[in-house]
């Protein structure tokens, strides 16, 4: 059946490749900017090797949005690949980062309706977001329909994340240099969580055991039993976690779909090595 829309997102969505490939969704990687080196994000770099190098290299990575050009190309591909009309796009918070309004800027750069959307989340709340999306694309739905359905989508995505040191979201300018250090002084955990497209402190504990239980906690109070329950897990360089995450919520909640993933490169710059992240979509 002829795809009537091109869906496009970003690689902070955090959609591993494979299965970007499988949805037919088309992802526009972030530059990762490193030691005078300009690398795409999981293209150049794989997140493997990003985690490895972060915790050895002296110098620190920065992030870049890809350029109008760069989205305005990918959108003639997505919908050359896929027969379609249309593209929708879309993207990490516009509060977060400036690659909705390079997107915005792309698509007066082609001759084809873009549509775009700007996710006000990111990680896997942004990926499980394009994936429904991508799940109205396949049932056939009108072009209008989409659009509509992923922008009220938005309201429906939850994310919750806890780091191991404020280091690198003070580095790359998401956090305070007071906050960093009484964080630092204090030995605490923050837990973090995007409210209203921004990345906000919701609270800080003692330990990392703790945070993950009371991430957990959290998690609980967002559920919704009368919705099925799309899942995604975030970890930069600890795969124990994120094991245990998804045993517990199996036993749970038994989420329609999990989707565990090391953060992409472009995310893991501001939250480090340690950072877990959950997210949710009903």
């Amino acid at each position: 059946m002829k795809t009537k829309i091109a869906i496009v997102t970003d690689s902070t969505s955090d959609i591993p490749a494979a299965l970007a490939a499988e949805r037919q969704i088309f992802v526009a990687p972030l530059h990762i900017l490193w030691g005078g080196q300009d690398l795409l994000d999981g293209v150049d770099i794989s997140r493997e090797e990003f985690y490895r190098r972060l915790t050895t290299d002296p110098h620190h990575p920065t992030t870049s949005q890809p350029a109008p050009e760069e989205f305005a190309s990918l959108f003639q591909r997505a919908r050359d690949a896929t027969d379609a009309s249309a593209v929708l796009a879309v993207t990490i918070s516009a509060a977060i980062s400036g690659t909705y309004n390079s997107a915005e800027q792309a698509a007066r750069l082609v001759d084809f309706p873009v549509h775009l959307v700007d996710s006000r989340t990111t990680s896997g709340a942004l990926g499980l977001l394009t994936l429904a999306i991508a799940d109205l694309r396949d049932s056939g739905a009108p072009v209008e329909q989409i659009v509509q359905q992923a922008r009220e989508y938005v309201n429906r995505t939850r994310a919750i994340l806890t780091i191991d040191t404020l280091e690198f979201l003070h580095r790359s300018g998401r956090v305070s240099t007071a906050r960093r250090w009484i964080g630092a002084l204090l030995q605490m955990k923050p837990i973090l969580y995007v409210n209203n497209g921004r990345l906000e402190a919701l609270e800080a504990v003692r330990t990392r055991n703790v945070a993950l239980a009371r991430m957990l906690e959290i998690f609980n109070g967002w559920v919704d039993p009368d919705r099925p329950l799309h899942v995604a897990i975030l970890y930069g360089d600890t795969p124990q976690d994120a094991d245990a995450y998804e045993a517990v919520l199996r036993e749970r909640w038994n989420p329609a779909f999990i989707m565990k993933v090391i953060a992409s490169s472009a995310v893991g710059v501001h939250t480090g090595p340690g950072a877990m992240g959950l997210t949710l979509f009903q």
